[in-house]
């Protein structure tokens, strides 16, 4: 039984609570993505797509995170330790706190000189 302080009164239960509010927008994941797009030392442009036809593959899937959204966010490394940094920190001090929180993960940079800072 339920119990409403204002009335004071109990009421039967008629389902779980957690029933009476259905899930419309799938809850989104963010995953970052830092590649290095543009750049003098090393670029590899085709990073994004593959990962994008890999997000959409997930999000096309009702057997794999039914009940999610995965969000891709691609930054462009251009394959510099400062450049990817700055990536980085982005997408840790991201001014949206419930970003933050739902950002499971961020893949790259695809240079190892640039990932030894972080």
């Amino acid at each position: 039984h339920l119990y409403d302080p204002m009335s004071k009164q109990r009421h039967a239960r008629k389902q779980p609570w957690y029933k009476n509010f259905p899930v419309r927008i799938k809850n989104q994941l963010y995953i970052g993505g830092i590649f290095p797009v543009s750049g003098s030392k090393f670029t590899a442009p085709e990073l994004g797509p593959v990962a994008i036809m890999a997000v959409n593959d997930i999000n096309n899937n009702p057997d794999i995170l039914p009940k999610h959204r995965l969000v891709l966010d691609i930054q462009d490394g251009q394959c510099e330790a400062d450049v990817v940094m700055k990536k980085f920190i982005d997408f840790i001090k991201n001014k949206d706190p419930s970003r933050f929180r739902s950002t499971i993960g961020i893949l790259g940079p695809a240079c190892s000189n640039t990932i030894e800072p972080i």
